[in-house]
């Protein structure tokens, strides 16, 4: 995700989400030290995009609050947050 978003102009970097502030994660999301997200920066804002290979749940978040999230189930994505 790193590199689409670096080949499309943007500051982008992968990070390891362990010591992140909670409250940029969905609430039913469990965080381990092998989760990770990408930080893209668009038109100066900071942005936070779940990039955990294998992970049924994915997020947006800014650096304060989650924007949107999703979890896959049995009859595909939804959107829980």
């Amino acid at each position: 995700m790193a590199k689409i978003y670096q080949a499309m102009g943007y500051k982008a970097t992968v990070r390891s989400a362990i010591h992140d502030k909670k409250s940029r994660y969905p609430s039913n999301m469990i965080m381990g030290s092998d989760h990770y997200n990408v930080e893209v920066i668009m038109n100066g804002r900071t942005y936070y995009l779940d990039a955990t290979p294998g992970c049924g749940g994915v997020y947006l978040s800014s650096p304060k609050e989650v924007l949107e999230s999703y979890i896959y189930g049995g009859d595909g994505w939804e959107r829980i947050q």
